[in-house]
């Protein structure tokens, strides 16, 4: 459909707003929203502060109710004896991750319980500026012609939003135990996702000639990533993820990292997990334990990042809505899709539960640097070492309104081993902390280090 030169011009105002006023275009009155923004249903009153009240439904004992706000990967500091200096940083880094993002969805066209429309009004009413439908590789309706006929409709429809298409792809040698999320641009998803469709299902496919596919997708165009899914969920040995990653991305390095936390988190079993392998304070394993997985990865030198939560949407019965609990908080360049492509390599974005957090600033000052470092950035400490100054300040939301947060500082950088380096409580009326960390030891590479973060907030387990 031809848009008239009036429409044109208003789709371009919205566009060069930023997130933050879109967002508030979408909460405004029906009647008082940009024409092309009005079909957007607000937000049912039962589904507001959803959040608020649960309980948790695991075998696993905890004392008290957990939320968790988890930053995505941190600071590589690399031991050399020249003068201190950054060696790479992401230009962006720096600007707040205000993309709110859910990367795991599905519809009628697999095994969802909604029409793409459908899921796509729900999830902007629950505050989502960016969707990925990843329906299952197994199914025709998967990346066939009405789905993706379906998607440029809803793009046209929503300027105001990105819509990416994407697959869940059962991994060929796992059959159903193990997926993958694969995340396309727009701009080629009509060439790829239907060739990687049918190579991931073919009876003669193998891991590898699935993933050489996708590398030689990836090369031509360089906007193709995966997101290892629910990693632990159907897993009997935790040391699994830890091969399946490096193998698959030795072959295809396009893999990102893992979602930390899975979806289904209405489920009796939080993410569907069933033994032995439970997730943690509604996190995966894989991300949730200090020294796990993912701290191993990093204290190896590998930038896989772990601060992805998603919704895995299928009904209402097993999860909640898109970005409503669930929430991925993008730093990118510019609101496109592209941009937050390349914030997920990166690695600037951060993730939370329960609306803990409306923004999370992480940074890092070392002697001799005059600016500050964010995420994603590489530093070289000088021949002395001086002392790591890291920072992490934040705005609360609605969820953690009034309450005291605990910030946990966690890295290899004191004694090579990951450990939780220190510990902060932000009473009410605090937003910020520092910690002193002085760098002595290499990790597992024997020449780097690294520093994350993450917040919690323990809840009365009887609210």
């Amino acid at each position: 459909m031809e848009q008239s030169g009036d429409e044109k011009r208003e789709l371009g105002t919205i566009l060069a707003r930023p997130p933050s006023q879109r967002r508030a275009l979408r909460e405004a009155p029906v009647s008082e929203r940009p024409s092309e923004m009005r079909s957007a249903p607000a937000v049912p009153e039962a589904s507001r502060g959803r959040f608020q009240r649960y309980r948790v439904a695991s075998l696993v004992l905890i004392a008290a109710l957990v939320l968790v706000a988890v930053g995505a990967g941190g600071f590589y500091f690399v031991f050399r004896d020249q003068g201190a200096a950054i060696v790479s940083s992401v230009p962006w880094a720096d600007q707040d991750a205000n993309i709110l993002f859910d990367h795991h969805n599905h519809t009628k066209f697999s095994d969802g319980g909604l029409t793409p429309i459908e899921l796509v009004d729900m999830a902007r009413s629950g505050g989502c500026d960016a969707l990925v439908i990843s329906d299952h590789s197994d199914t025709q309706g998967t990346a066939s012609r009405s789905q993706l006929e379906s998607f440029a409709q809803l793009r046209w429809r929503y300027p105001d939003f990105l819509l990416f298409g994407g697959i869940e792809i059962n991994m060929p040698s796992y059959g159903q135990r193990e997926h993958v999320n694969v995340i396309v641009d727009p701009t080629v998803e009509v060439k790829v996702l239907p060739g990687l469709r049918a190579a991931a299902e073919d009876d003669s496919a193998t891991d590898e000639s699935f993933l050489r596919l996708a590398a030689n997708y990836n090369g031509r165009a360089d906007s193709l990533v995966m997101i290892y899914n629910h990693p632990s969920r159907k897993d009997q040995d935790p040391g699994e993820n830890y091969k399946d990653i490096l193998r698959w991305n030795a072959i295809a390095p396009i893999f990102i990292g893992f979602a930390g936390a899975p979806g289904h988190q209405n489920a009796d079993e939080i993410g569907g997990y069933v033994a032995p392998i439970f997730t943690i304070d509604r996190w995966d394993p894989v991300v949730a334990e200090i020294g796990g997985t993912w701290d191993r990865l990093l204290s190896e030198g590998h930038q896989f990042w772990g601060a992805i939560a998603g919704s895995d949407y299928h009904t209402k019965k097993l999860d909640k809505i898109p970005c409503d609990f669930a929430r991925t908080h993008v730093a990118a360049a510019s609101f496109s899709h592209m941009a937050v492509i390349e914030g997920l390599r990166a690695g600037t974005f951060w993730a939370d539960h329960g609306q803990i957090l409306r923004r999370l600033s992480f940074f890092a000052e070392v002697a001799g640097i005059e600016s500050a470092t964010f995420p994603g950035s590489i530093v070289r400490l000088g021949g002395e070492r001086a002392a790591i100054l890291v920072t992490a300040s934040l705005e609360r939301g609605q969820g953690s309104a009034g309450s005291t947060l605990q910030v946990e500082f966690i890295g290899n950088c004191r004694t090579g081993e990951t450990e939780l380096l220190a510990v902060e409580q932000l009473e009410s009326h605090e937003t910020a902390t520092t910690v002193k960390i002085q760098p002595a030891s290499a990790g597992r590479d024997n020449e780097s280090c690294f520093v994350r973060a993450r917040v919690r907030l323990d809840m009365d387990p009887e609210i």
